[in-house]
């Protein structure tokens, strides 16, 4: 209940009801003075019946600060999580590739071993076609392999195969998608002289397969 002062006097009490239809219909102005039980002094009207205003946007409130805050607390506990699954996610990746990264070492090293001696002990063209990979193939004649070997013969006799050293690589294009491929660089003794012999492979189906080989010695200048 509110009790105004009209034309000098005090009127009321009156409902809040009321005092808002008495504003609508002009009967008092928004700076007629108004009071009511509990109210230190007089205020206008229009203050009284001004509904609360929020607070403009970029100002805060201590209770919405602190629900503000809180919400950040929520927020950074969330992006933290997801980091945190993130650095989980690249720590288990980077993981997984030297799982497999040493893996594909051992196989491809474990074939060029076994495919080297092979080629080279009766220096036979057969020996490296049935290892050539699809591409090899494509690439080379059987008269350019027919040469290649007769030159090779220059070296003699197999004496000693020291082993090779390499590693894999997985890559990614945007035309063949995963590409998994070797280098290796094997040493050997023939009866002509030392040599040092480069073996390129590539996975087929998840099958190493030869695609370069090349032999490189003094002995072929003599």
């Amino acid at each position: 209940m509110y009790y105004l002062v009209i034309s000098g006097s005090q009127q009321g009490p009156y409902p809040v009801e009321k005092v808002r239809t008495m504003l609508a219909a002009g009967e008092i102005g928004p700076d007629t003075l108004a009071w009511s039980e509990g109210q230190a002094d007089w205020q206008p009207v229009q203050r009284i019946l001004a509904p609360p205003q929020s607070p403009p946007p970029g100002v805060a409130t201590r209770s919405g600060m602190f629900s503000f805050l809180g919400g950040v607390g929520v927020t950074l506990a969330v992006v933290g999580a997801v980091l945190l699954g993130l650095l989980l996610l690249v720590g288990g990746f980077i993981g997984y590739i030297a799982y497999v990264g040493n893996g594909l070492d051992k196989s491809s090293k474990e074939y060029v071993d076994q495919a080297i001696p092979a080629i080279v002990t009766g220096w036979s063209p057969d020996e490296l076609v049935k290892r050539e990979s699809k591409a090899f193939q494509k690439a080379t004649t059987d008269e350019q392999l027919i040469k290649l070997f007769a030159a090779f013969r220059k070296l003699g006799a197999l004496k000693n195969y020291e082993g090779c050293k390499g590693d894999a690589n997985v890559n990614y294009t945007p035309n063949s998608g995963k590409v998994i491929t070797a280098t290796y660089l094997g040493r050997a003794t023939f009866e002509a002289g030392e040599a040092e012999i480069k073996v390129i492979l590539i996975q087929e189906n998840g099958v190493w397969r030869i695609q370069g080989f090349r032999i490189d010695s003094t002995a072929f200048l003599k």
